[in-house]
């Protein structure tokens, strides 16, 4: 039997119940997967446990909503940011520089009007002295650092998109700057609160990096036991098992048929999307909060 990890979804109960049915593992495996996307869609959230580095948009309040949750760890916060690397290409007609998080993307139209794109991952060039090495190493490009932030992280670049790099109109990349106290909120899982002062209203003005979402359970190969028992609240777990119960269900019936009539009593073959629909007064409670 397959290993199934999905998350909130315990394959002690989906292949126990389908074993008898022979519906072959790969399916359950697909079926589950499609779900579980199609619901982290719908729900707008990551529930399984991950890392978030954001610029967001300051409240003007003492507190923060961050869009994933339930927050576990926050690593850093900070109010403002200060410029690290400015970037030009004084000799092309066009030239913009593009930062998204995972890289930082230069655009040019050559002579002949073809368009050049060059990327440099943020995986690759660490720090701004790097990158700005690789950027003054391409014809027609350079990259200043700014005073003294050789060393500054190009992960914490704050995203920024279609920036003109031209003479007179220079790109410039920048991080967060200085580190603010804040806490998660007591009475929320999904709030920070600043200790002192207030978020200042803006546009991508506060940067955070924290870790949110649950520790998700996972069983052993005989499916006999859970190796992790995970954190995920038990409803969300029950309606997650009863979406996919919905679909492989219909395994067993012809493919063909969408719906029929006979009589008083009518059917309508459900896919994914309307088996969630169905399930959504129950799954909408895990929905993300925050607007």
């Amino acid at each position: 039997m397959a290993n199934l990890t999905t998350p909130y979804l315990f394959s002690i109960f989906t292949n126990e119940y389908y074993r008898d049915m022979e519906i072959p593992d790969d399916r359950i495996d697909t079926v589950v997967n499609n779900t579980v996307s199609l619901i982290e869609q719908k729900c707008n959230r990551v529930f399984g446990q991950a890392t978030y580095k954001m610029w967001l948009d300051g409240s003007g309040e003492n507190y923060l909503a961050l869009p994933q949750y339930p927050i576990t760890r926050i690593f850093r916060a900070s109010t403002n940011s200060v410029d690290v690397l400015r970037i030009n290409a004084a000799s092309l007609q066009h030239a913009s520089v593009d930062s998204n998080g995972a890289s930082v993307e230069l655009t040019q139209i050559n002579t002949t009007g073809i368009v050049v794109q060059t990327d440099f991952k943020v995986s690759t060039y660490a720090n701004v002295s790097s990158l700005s090495d690789a950027i003054n190493a391409l014809t027609d490009w350079t990259g200043t650092v700014q005073g003294s932030y050789d060393d500054a992280l190009t992960q914490l670049i704050k995203p920024s998109y279609g920036e003109d790099a031209l003479d007179n109109d220079y790109a410039m990349l920048q991080v967060p700057y200085d580190t603010v106290g804040v806490r998660i909120s007591s009475e929320s899982n999904y709030h920070i609160e600043l200790k002192n002062g207030c978020f200042p209203c803006g546009h991508s003005n506060v940067f955070v990096w924290w870790t949110a979402g649950y520790v998700l359970a996972q069983d052993n190969d005989q499916h006999s036991a859970l190796t992790v028992t995970g954190n995920v609240p038990g409803g969300l777990t029950l309606v997650c098992n009863q979406i996919v119960k919905d679909i492989l269900d219909q395994e067993q019936e012809d493919v063909n048929m969408t719906e029929e009539k006979l009589g008083d009593y009518s059917y309508v073959r459900n896919n994914i999307l309307s088996a969630i629909d169905r399930r959504w007064k129950d799954l909408s409670s895990y929905a993300n909060k925050v607007i």
